[in-house]
C-alpha cells in the first residue's frame, strides 16, 4: 500500500500521536512507517523479507531516518549500489539515528509479540520521555493468507497492545466483524474474536490503491484488545476455545451430536438447558455469551463424570 492519502486515514483513526508507541508488521518500503513517524509516534517494526529489510536497512544508514524513501526498480533493487548487502545479511536490527524507528529482520508467526511490545521499555530515549503510551498499538498490512494464525496469535495480547490496527481482505474484514448469530458466516473465529477485542471496521481500500493490485478490495479494521482481567470470565481458556472450536467443526450439526465424545449426548442436552438454550441448538446459533454459559455447564458435567469415575474405583 503506497496511497499517502489511505495511509494518513489510517494513522489518524490509529490515534496516534507523539506519545504513542507502535509496532508495525511488513513496514515493506516504509510507507506507512513514514506517515506513523509523522505524527510524532516511536516504532518498532518487524520485516521478514531479506530483500525489503536490506532496502530498508540502506535507507536509515545513508539518511539516519527513512528520509523521502529510495525507490526500488523492476529488478527489485534500490536505485544505489550494493556495496553493503554482505554486511546487511548478517544484521538482524537496524535503528535510525534519532532512536525513534528500529527495524528488525524476523518472522512476525515467529516471534513472541509480547516480549517485542516490551522492547520499548529497554529503550532509554523512551523510557524518558514524558507521557509516552504504556502499552503499544500493532498495526500491519498482513498477506491475506496468513491473517487467521496472525490474529491466533495477537488477539489474545490485551495486557501487551492496546489494539491492532489491520489491513485485511475486505470480504474476510465483514465476516469478522459483521456477523451475528445465526447467520451463515457465524464461526468460530467470530466468537474469539469478540472474546478477546472489540471490533470496528474502519473503512473500504480499494484494490486499484495496492502494490501490486489483488484481486480483491481491502478493509481497514481495529480489534481494541481487551484487559485480560476484562474478558468473560470461563473455567480456562484452553477449555473454552477447545468447546468452542470442536463445536463449529459440525457447526450446522445440533450440539448433542458435535461435541462428542466430550460428552455423551444426553449430558450435553442437560447442560445446554441447563443455560437457558435449546436441547437442539446449533453451534452457528450461539452468541459469545451463550458459549461462555455452556462452557461452565460442561465443565461442572466433566468434573461430576470424573469424581464418579474416581468413586467407582
Amino acid at each position: 500500500m503506497e496511497d499517502g492519502e489511505t495511509l494518513e486515514r489510517i494513522v489518524g483513526l490509529a490515534g496516534c500521536t507523539e506519545e504513542s508507541l507502535v509496532v508495525e508488521v511488513g513496514p515493506g518500503t516504509g510507507a506507512l512507517t513514514r506517515k506513523i513517524l509523522a505524527s510524532g509516534a516511536r516504532v518498532r517494526a518487524i520485516e521478514k523479507d531479506d530483500r525489503l529489510f536490506g532496502y530498508l536497512c540502506r535507507t536509515i544508514r545513508r539518511c539516519g531516518d527513512l528520509g523521502d524513501g529510495l525507490v526500488l526498480g523492476d529488478d527489485g533493487e534500490d536505485d544505489n549500489d550494493n556495496d553493503e548487502e554482505e554486511e546487511e545479511e548478517a544484521c538482524m536490527s537496524v535503528r535510525s539515528a534519532d532512536g525513534r524507528l528500529e527495524i528488525v529482520r524476523d518472522d512476525v508467526l515467529k516471534v513472541d509479540l509480547a516480549a517485542f511490545a516490551a522492547g520499548f521499555e529497554s529503550q532509554t530515549t523512551l523510557q524518558t520521555t514524558p507521557g509516552c503510551a504504556a502499552r503499544p498499538t500493532l498495526m500491519a498490512n498482513l498477506p491475506y493468507n496468513i491473517t487467521r494464525d496472525f490474529l491466533k496469535r495477537a488477539l489474545p495480547l490485551g495486557g501487551a497492545y492496546t489494539s491492532l490496527v489491520l489491513m485485511l481482505q475486505h470480504e474476510a474484514a465483514e465476516r469478522l466483524v459483521k456477523s451475528t448469530p445465526g447467520s451463515s458466516d457465524w464461526r468460530a473465529m467470530n466468537v474469539i474474536v469478540q472474546f478477546y477485542a472489540d471490533a470496528r471496521y474502519l473503512f473500504r481500500v480499494d484494490r486499484r490503491l495496492y502494490v501490486p493490485r489483488p484481486k480483491v478490495d481491502g478493509a481497514v479494521v481495529e480489534f481494541v484488545l481487551k484487559d485480560p482481567a476484562a474478558r468473560l470470565a470461563v473455567p480456562s481458556e484452553a477449555a473454552f476455545l477447545s468447546l468452542v472450536k470442536r463445536g463449529h467443526l459440525q457447526r450446522r450439526k445440533v450440539l448433542t451430536n458435535s461435541l462428542r465424545p466430550l460428552l455423551e449426548g444426553e449430558e450435553i442436552r442437560a447442560c445446554l438447558v441447563a443455560c437457558g438454550l435449546s436441547p437442539e441448538a446449533r453451534a452457528q446459533e450461539l452468541s459469545l455469551e451463550a458459549w461462555v454459559r455452556l462452557s461452565w455447564a460442561v465443565e461442572e458435567a466433566l468434573a461430576r463424570a470424573s469424581k464418579q469415575d474416581g468413586d467407582s474405583v
